[in-house]
């Protein structure tokens, strides 16, 4: 936020009105490191104590009220339209299944419904918001339902095409989370080690490293948050509709 009121200072230098940030749309993607590299961090160069001192709902809570703070920040320096997304699937990640060894099932529980408490109380900070500001319209982008977990496939893997409103959701049961890219310590990092080749067809893997997903899990994302397939995808709006919001 700090840069982005530096970079409102030089525009405000040049021209005296700024009004024009009010039809800016604004992603804000963020919380992931919060789970994996904090409160769920495991390497001796990531530890914290997070876990130790706080439940996981005091945690959230903790990380809703900067994400609050923040987002005022934005909405002082003239921002009205911002999408918020939620966390994906923490828990399926290679990154998280190698680092609790889970033997074979697809995802850590633990991990997982922690991002559904952070998911839902991101959804009713996105409500108070939308109350306590009606010049602005925020909305929730929920990942999970765009790449769902079910019986421990990713939704909308990228080696399938993306559903529409005239094809139905495939069966994706056969689809694991794996990486693209070798990485040299899977537990303690998620990095592809330099130089190495990456899988030669990245449709076939829902991952690129051990956090990230591919491109075609990006697209699908993108393609469902801009306009939504499922009522569960986004709330209240999608992006698009943000576009059609004037002030």
């Amino acid at each position: 936020m700090i840069h982005h009121n530096s970079t409102v200072s030089r525009i405000s230098r040049i021209q005296k009105s700024t009004t024009f940030l009010k039809e800016c749309i604004y992603v804000i993607n963020i919380g992931m490191n919060d789970y994996i590299n904090n409160y769920f961090a495991a390497a001796p160069n990531y530890r914290y104590d997070s876990s130790e001192l706080l439940s996981t709902e005091d945690y959230t809570d903790v990380l809703m009220v900067q994400y609050y703070r923040q987002l005022k920040v934005l909405y002082n320096l003239g921002g009205r339209k911002v999408a918020l997304f939620g966390l994906d699937q923490l828990g399926c990640t290679p990154l998280i299944v190698k680092r609790w060894l889970l033997k074979g099932r697809p995802c850590q529980l633990l991990v997982s419904d922690a991002v559904y408490v952070f998911n839902n109380k991101l959804k009713t900070l996105v409500e108070g918001l939308n109350k306590d500001k009606p010049d602005a319209r925020f909305t929730f982008i929920n990942t999970t339902s765009i790449l769902q977990e079910k019986k421990g496939a990713i939704v909308t893997p990228p080696s399938l095409p993306i559903p529409t409103k005239k094809k139905k959701l495939p069966d994706y049961t056969k689809y694991f989370a794996r990486s693209c890219c070798p990485v040299k310590d899977l537990k303690d990092d998620w990095q592809c080690i330099a130089d190495s080749v990456p899988c030669p067809t990245r449709t076939t893997s829902t991952f690129f490293d051990s956090v990230h997903p591919t491109e075609p899990t990006n697209i699908a994302i993108a393609t469902r948050s801009y306009k939504a397939l499922l009522p569960t995808d986004v709330y209240p709006y999608d992006i698009h509709q943000l576009t059609d919001v004037k002030h």
